[in-house]
């Protein structure tokens, strides 16, 4: 008899003991502040797929989301750092590995806007389905007023490409060709500026794009690139990446995946270039938080 009531004592503060280190250590990485001077760019690990936050103050966007199975991932990593509000929700392109979560993401948060390409250049059934989905989501929930989405354009009142503030931080869609036949070369590419501080974000962008960029002589500068097409050989050329200057580069890539992501020669590239890697096979959770001058990097691992 003692030695079972021994033993459920034991259990108890075994529990206990276990709760308190999950919570400690969940602190130390989940608890951000989300300070008024400075921005955070968090990405989020969904495996073989992407999602990056981005939240400046008191506002927030979130550049895609991920394949489908990974919607429950991101909306409890958003509700543990205290997010529940969406100002701008962009979808670089309509493959399930960036826009699969889209609908959980409309369903579980206020997102207030939403920024994809024009659906008349969808060619293939992937994008039509993806973009069907998503767009019958926004239509229900707008008829039962549980939230409203608008829907914008990638280009403002102007016919120019959109550039508008989260914050005090600047965003600006640099490059976008719908007619591509490429469905990666379709991803809208764009640029974070905050003060004295850049990232470029070039969704699944292959090398094409990178050449077209440069020949249009668009300014690709940027402190941290989100490497093209999680790190695949099909993007991230020398001449670009010397053009980029970057500090860091992020990969958002699944452990061991059947794509080999990302590719020895991209890593080589980057390496050589003196580039700081940061992957989310490797490094889970990444958070990069900047006053506009300085970054601090935070990992899950």
């Amino acid at each position: 008899m003692r030695k079972s009531k021994k033993m459920k004592s034991f259990l108890f503060i075994a529990l206990i003991l276990i709760f308190l280190f999950h919570n400690i250590f969940s602190l130390s990485f989940s608890d951000v502040l989300h300070e008024e001077s400075t921005l955070e760019i968090h990405m989020i690990n969904v495996g073989q797929s992407e999602s990056f936050l981005i939240i400046q103050g008191n506002n927030t966007m979130l550049i895609d989301t991920g394949e489908i199975f990974y919607g429950k991932t991101i909306v409890k990593y958003l509700s543990d750092i205290g997010i529940d509000r969406i100002d701008y929700l962009v979808i670089t392109h309509f493959h399930r590995d960036h826009a699969g979560s889209a609908c959980r993401i409309i369903n579980s948060l206020n997102v207030r806007n939403v920024i994809y390409m024009d659906p008349k250049y969808f060619t293939t059934v992937q994008e039509k389905f993806w973009y069907t989905n998503f767009q019958l989501t926004i239509a229900l929930n707008n008829l039962l007023k549980i939230r409203h989405t608008k829907i914008l354009s990638p280009y403002d009142e102007n016919h120019s490409l959109r550039k508008f503030f989260v914050g005090e931080a600047k965003f600006e869609i640099i490059f976008l060709d719908e007619q591509n036949e490429n469905v990666n070369d379709k991803s809208i590419v764009s640029k974070l500026s905050f003060r004295d501080f850049s990232i470029l974000f070039m969704g699944d962008a292959e090398l094409e794009v990178e050449k077209e960029m440069l020949d249009s002589k668009i300014d690709v500068s940027a402190d941290i690139l989100k490497v093209g097409h999680h790190g695949s050989s099909t993007s991230t050329s020398l001449k670009f990446l010397k053009a980029v200057n970057p500090e860091y580069a992020l990969i958002s890539c699944g452990v061991n995946n059947r794509y080999g992501h990302p590719h020895i020669s991209v890593l080589k590239k980057l390496e050589s270039q003196k580039i700081k890697i940061l992957r989310t096979d490797l490094n889970g959770n990444v958070v990069i938080i900047s006053d506009g001058k300085n970054v601090e990097v935070e990992k899950e691992k």
